[in-house]
This record gives C-alpha cells, sequence and structure tokens, in this order.
C-alpha cells in the first residue's frame, strides 16, 4: 500500500476513536482510502470480497446524496421563486445530479458484474499473477476515476 493511504490498522484506529463511527459505516474518506488502498498500485484479488462491500458502500451514499438532492430541489420549488434557498447554479448542479443517476447507477451494476465475473474466474483457475483490475472491470482507468 502507497504510502499516502491509511493501513488497516491506522482506519481500525481512526473508527475506535470516535465512537458515532461505532454503529454506522465508515465515512466516505475511510472507504474511498480503502478503496484505493485494494486497487492501486495493483489490484490484490484475494480482496475482492472486501472491494465489493466498500464498493457497495460507496454506491449507497451516492444513493442516498440523490436522494437528499431531490428532495432539496422539491423543497424549494415549493417556497417559490421568491423564497427558495438555492441559487440557479445550484440548481443546475443537482439537476445534473439526477439526471446522471441511471449513468451511475449502469456504471455501478457494470463493474459490479465484472468483478463477480473475475472471482469466479480467479478462484476457479488460480490465477498465478494478479490481474489489471481497472481496465477488465471498466475498459478505462479514468471511468472509475469518475466515482473516486
Amino acid at each position: 500500500m502507497s504510502s499516502n493511504l491509511f493501513s488497516l490498522d491506522q482506519l481500525k484506529e481512526i473508527i475506535k476513536a470516535n465512537e458515532d463511527l461505532h454503529d454506522k459505516p465508515p465515512p466516505l474518506f475511510v472507504i474511498i482510502h480503502t478503496l484505493k488502498g485494494v486497487m492501486y498500485p495493483q489490484f490484490l484479488p484475494d480482496l475482492m470480497s472486501e472491494f465489493l462491500h466498500q464498493f457497495t458502500l460507496v454506491e449507497l451514499f451516492r444513493l442516498k446524496a440523490t436522494e437528499k438532492t431531490s428532495l432539496a430541489l422539491k423543497m424549494n420549488e415549493a417556497l417559490g421563486e421568491e423564497e427558495g434557498y438555492l441559487t440557479d447554479e445550484t440548481k443546475a448542479i443537482f439537476n445534473a445530479v439526477i439526471e446522471d443517476q441511471q449513468g451511475m447507477r449502469d456504471l455501478y451494476m457494470k463493474v459490479l458484474t465484472k468483478c463477480i465475473f473475475i472471482v469466479s474466474i480467479h478462484y476457479s483457475i488460480k490465477l498465478p499473477r494478479p490481474m489489471k483490475f481497472l481496465h477488465v472491470c471498466t475498459g478505462s482507468p479514468a471511468t472509475l476515476d469518475r466515482l473516486l
């Protein structure tokens, strides 16, 4: 793992030190560090289950953020033009988040499906060398980096 990422022990200490985190999913920054630690510099197939768990948590955060974005737009609309609290720029950003929802879900499902495929190959034939995860899962490192 590279030096700019937290080790698993450091992540456990962060969660232990903050009692609010004991019964909740880890904060998004911890999840992102964990994902990067599994993916870079080379993907580790033996950590696929941890990767899938953390990647699913990112998707749950995305779904919750999209839900809150939609609610904020509805509340702003209900308040009317003069009493609304969102600027035109913020409304445009929120609308883009909502419009991109299906595309992001499709990307999540594509990565998830390919990861399951990789696991089945890895454990059925026990590949002697690690796979280049990003290219296998998405065809392009930039696609997954967009999520992270």
